[in-house]
């Protein structure tokens, strides 16, 4: 990994219109994305780019992003994690901010 990187955002969702969407939005404000469509293909790609934000849907195939979250901020506790769900706040919010999560949309 470059030191002298820009940083990357991730966006991991297994719904594509999201990602897309995510993604124009971003990069549009000059920011460098990777987008994922699981937590499989987002665990083999971010330990070798500089870490800046991860946005992360709740529920994919396999791995949930709450299962995910709390390995992640073992490994990079400095890590922010913005969940990302069509749940209400009430159901899943709370659980996410516990888990590690600096924020949920």
């Amino acid at each position: 990994m470059d030191p002298n990187s820009e940083p990357v955002i991730f966006v991991v969702d297994d719904d594509e219109v999201v990602r897309d969407s995510m993604k124009a939005v971003l990069e549009a404000r000059g920011y460098q994305v990777r987008d994922f469509s699981s937590a499989s293909g987002f665990l083999e790609e971010y330990q070798k780019l500089p870490f800046g934000c991860l946005l992360l849907d709740i529920h994919m195939p396999g791995r949930s992003g709450l299962e995910l979250l709390p390995d992640l901020k073992a490994s990079f506790p400095r890590t922010q994690v913005l969940i990302l769900s069509q749940y209400p706040e009430n159901q899943i919010a709370v659980r996410a901010i516990q888990a590690g999560a600096a924020g949920y949309l």
